[in-house]
């Protein structure tokens, strides 16, 4: 074959057709979702974070009245069984795992040069 038949020519049109109308689709979700991750989901992570700096502050009071309480004990209390547990306890509170959460980045989706590369094959030698 020489070039592209006039059918095949236009088979490749059509399908070109399809593919950039479907890619517009999937611009317009990641648009969409984008937008959703700018707007709403950024909102409730800053709400969120807000929480957790009070979470932290009370974990920190929490953790000092602990150390208060074990500077009252006896000599040799915290070797002990009861104060062993007591530390154990105390430890489980330092050590929460209460860290903000970042922002995601917005999505993308490769594949627009895809159907770009598609749509411009010669039909015939050049």
């Amino acid at each position: 074959m020489k070039k592209l038949t006039p059918e095949l020519v236009k088979r490749h049109d059509e399908l070109y057709g399809k593919l950039s109308v479907a890619w517009e689709k999937i611009d317009q979700v990641v648009v969409h979702i984008n937008d959703m991750i700018e707007r709403q989901l950024s909102d409730a992570i800053v709400e969120y974070n807000e929480i957790i700096k009070e979470a932290v502050e009370f974990r920190d009071e929490v953790v000092a009245k602990m150390d208060e309480y074990i500077d009252t004990r006896p000599e040799g209390w915290i070797e002990k069984e009861e104060g062993e547990l007591y530390a154990g306890w105390k430890d489980a509170w330092e050590c929460a795992d209460l860290e903000p959460i970042g922002h995601p980045e917005v999505i993308q989706v490769e594949g627009q040069d895809t159907a770009d590369d598609f749509g411009n094959l010669d039909t015939e030698p050049r």
